[in-house]
């Protein structure tokens, strides 16, 4: 089954929740509140020409001002516009994109106009079969996009919370070519191989892009973990794990949180390779410590319905307005 909807977090206790819709949310699960937010969409007419549409989030924490923020970017092509359909879409050609940045003290998006690089941005996790989920690239107030620029070789994309400022990373050599492209239905396509799929997200407070290997490989239950460390990846190799098939999270001691070809979730060793089961499936797992701030706006009466947030459809954002802002 298809998740419903990603988690951004945690960031100091609170989590963003995006629906497959768009739609974001603010939720600390420890107050059980939740701040639903109006996400500002680009406002065009509808043509049958749009070949893809893009709309991705970050979200991170501000230290200078002590503030969540969100980061909204959305982009449209045109058919005219694109590439052949086996690659992504060229930045170059992008017809309509939209970067706005929500701040939770202000309660307010405001457009970001700012330099934005000439990049094409993917997504800030990587999925794979056994899990929707997100390894969370927040780091040290900067969150992270995978992208790729213009020739269509993959770089990063980050944003700093701070000072508000865009930046593109570039892969540096030694690590594995991602493989990706866009597939025919505007979404994205790995070419697994003999890999059960990648994640991208911090591993020991480092940029990392983590491999998962399956069953059938001749080095079975391994993870390749490619860390970003002073503007060079290294490769680190965790496993083998019995029966393990891709990592959810990294606990604080060092252990993995994996699961299973079942699903299960074991919490797994890396320096003696032993597995203990936790006696639950699982889909995302997240190390979260608990924080009482409030996500609640004032006045406003206490709605912990998280069921009703993830199911909600997203607004009309297809009109008559035929403008050309950039």
């Amino acid at each position: 089954m298809k998740s419903k909807a990603h988690l951004l977090g945690p960031c100091k206790g609170i989590f963003c929740i995006e629906n497959l819709f768009h739609n974001v949310a603010l939720w600390n699960p420890a107050t059980r509140e939740m701040r639903t937010l109006s996400v500002p969409h680009l406002s065009i007419t509808y043509r049958s020409s749009i070949e893809a549409h893009k709309h991705v989030f970050g979200f991170g924490f501000d230290p200078v001002t002590n503030d969540h923020k969100v980061v909204s970017i959305e982009m449209v092509w045109m058919e005219s516009e694109t590439r052949d359909i086996i690659h992504f879409p060229s930045p170059m050609a992008c017809h309509r994109k939209r970067v706005s940045i929500y701040s939770m003290r202000d309660d307010s998006w405001r457009e970001f106009r700012g330099d934005f690089p000439k990049c094409y941005v993917c997504y800030s996790w990587a999925k794979a079969p056994y899990a929707d989920g997100s390894l969370y690239p927040y780091i040290d107030g900067v969150y992270y996009w995978c992208a790729t620029d213009d020739n269509d070789c993959p770089v990063y994309l980050s944003f700093r919370m701070s000072d508000e400022v865009f930046q593109v990373i570039p892969e540096k050599g030694g690590q594995p070519d991602r493989g990706m492209y866009l597939g025919p239905w505007g979404g994205l396509v790995k070419d697994l191989g003999d890999l059960v799929g990648s994640r991208f997200g911090v591993y020991n407070n480092s940029l990392a892009w983590i491999e998962s290997y399956p069953l059938g490989c001749d080095v079975p239950n391994v993870f390749d973990i490619w860390v970003l460390k002073e503007g060079a990846w290294t490769k680190e190799v965790l496993g083998p794990f019995a029966g393990a098939t891709l990592p959810l999270g990294f606990w604080k001691t060092g252990a993995l949180l994996v699961l299973d070809t079942e699903q299960s979730l074991f919490l797994a060793n890396p320096n003696t390779l032993e597995m203990k089961d936790l006696g639950t499936v699982a889909r995302e797992a997240f190390v979260y410590h608990e924080s009482l701030i409030s996500v609640k706006r004032r006045g406003e009466e206490l709605d912990n319905s998280t069921a009703k947030f993830v199911d909600a459809w997203y607004p009309e954002r297809w009109d008559d307005d035929s403008s050309d802002e950039d």
